[in-house]
């Protein structure tokens, strides 16, 4: 008689599905890097070299698996469709905690259709965010630019007291 497989533990079923996750974020071309507030660890995505343009955040559920935390006009994209195909779904308002996240989407096993939703949505949103903060510093480059010169050519015209 052959032996069954045991079970999966809920345990081990936690860290797989934060590792699909984590896998599932740095194939979208993000960096994963572990943190903690106080005794809470938690992973966060953000863009290679761009340490403030942080994407979306791996916590645990205690419910359920994991947790992604994404900002609010990622959501806002996102809603629709979990309305429509997940209404069971468990979403979470976060924004009490100020951690930079608004909402938090439960995942419920490594293979939830849910992750691959979540994340597309959360790096389309962060994506913008980052064309807008790379225009915005070339613009401020920019403006360096012309008040240098502005101040150069000032000095050249102005007369010194003394010299005269």
């Amino acid at each position: 008689m052959p032996r069954k497989r045991p079970a999966i533990l809920k345990r081990e079923l936690k860290r797989m599905t934060r590792a699909r996750i984590q896998k599932e974020l740095e194939a979208h071309g993000l960096e994963c890097e572990e943190m903690t507030a106080g005794s809470i660890k938690y992973t966060v995505a953000r863009f290679m070299n761009e340490p403030n343009q942080i994407v979306a955040a791996i916590y645990g559920s205690i419910k359920d698996c994991a947790s992604i935390w994404v900002k609010e006009a990622a959501f806002q994209e996102l809603k629709p469709e979990l309305l429509s195909s997940h209404p069971e779904a468990t979403v979470e308002d976060v924004s009490l905690f100020r951690r930079g996240f608004q909402w938090s989407v439960h995942i419920k096993s490594p293979d939830d259709p849910l992750i691959m939703k979540v994340i597309d949505k959360a790096v389309l949103h962060g994506q913008d965010r980052l064309n807008k903060t790379i225009k915005r510093r070339a613009e401020d480059t920019r403006r360096e630019q012309a008040r240098a010169e502005r101040e150069a050519a000032m000095a050249e015209r102005k007369r010194d007291w003394k010299s005269e």
